[in-house]
């Protein structure tokens, strides 16, 4: 499906930018060191493919099957930042 497609390849975009390792990282970390490893890590994920990142927000944006796992991976990227 479109939507299965779609998803694996959210998929694979985030095990090459290492997205699963930034909550790791800051389990170990203090609280200054954790903010640190989480911008650290957001900007070389977001910096890796940035037009690959702005076309899949954009066809999120336009396609309503795209938004549900659009939001489901924006909000597993937020969780980290609430805990720090």
């Amino acid at each position: 499906s479109k939507r299965g497609l779609f998803e694996a390849l959210l998929d694979d975009v985030g095990r090459r930018g290492r997205a699963s390792a930034i909550p790791r990282r800051l389990e170990r970390a203090t609280s200054r060191t954790a903010v640190r490893a989480l911008v650290a890590s957001a900007f070389r994920f977001w910096r890796s493919d940035p037009t690959l990142f702005e076309r899949l927000l954009a066809l999120g944006a336009v396609d309503p099957d795209m938004r549900a796992p659009i939001a489901a991976r924006e909000a597993r990227r937020r969780a980290p930042i609430r805990a720090t």
